[in-house]
């Protein structure tokens, strides 16, 4: 799970304890990261499109790279699945 320390006290968040990060938190983390590396227009989608083209062109073997992102989806359906179960 990732988390963060409360920089300020609000809405019952008290400044210097540990939060659980929610979906909004990592998104504006996200836009604040882009724009202080100055980085415009890259979705984080897009990891796996980088990951899929690195891998490709070291292993040459188009089922390799099949194989991989299979791997990396089935591990996002096991995390919505037991999201949705809870």
């Amino acid at each position: 799970m990732f988390t963060y320390v409360a920089e300020k006290t609000r809405d019952g968040i008290r400044r210097g304890e540990r939060y659980p990060m929610t979906l909004s938190g990592v998104k504006t983390c996200w836009r604040r990261m882009r724009v202080k590396a100055g980085v415009a227009n890259f979705r984080f989608h897009d990891f796996r499109h980088d990951f899929a083209t690195k891998l490709l062109r070291q292993e040459r073997n188009l089922k390799t790279v099949q194989k991989a992102l299979k791997r990396y989806a089935h591990v996002l359906e096991d995390e919505v699945a037991t999201l949705s179960n809870s």
